[in-house]
């Protein structure tokens, strides 16, 4: 973004100045966030321990295909009766 800046004239001085602030403040907690344990900021709150459950490795039970829900009916079918 900065050399965009300086060599061409598609960024602005209004870009520079409103997207600097936001990115220096993204690249410190990317680089401080493995260190942290818990952050904490003004309604914002993450806890970043790491959790002791196993993760299931998925369905180990035997895989049975059956009819579905909605299944399709071969032969006559009846019409309800209307009301009159």
């Amino acid at each position: 973004m900065w050399t965009a800046f300086f060599f061409s004239t598609k960024v602005t001085a209004v870009m520079v100045t409103a997207t600097t602030p936001v990115l220096v403040g993204l690249f410190t907690v990317a680089v401080l966030l493995p260190a942290l344990i818990r952050l904490k900021l003004p309604g914002f709150e993450a806890d970043l321990q790491a959790g002791s459950a196993t993760v299931s490795p998925g369905p180990t039970g035997q895989v049975t295909f059956g009819p579905g829900r909605f299944t399709v009916t071969t032969g006559p079918t009846g019409q309800l009766p209307r009301r009159e």
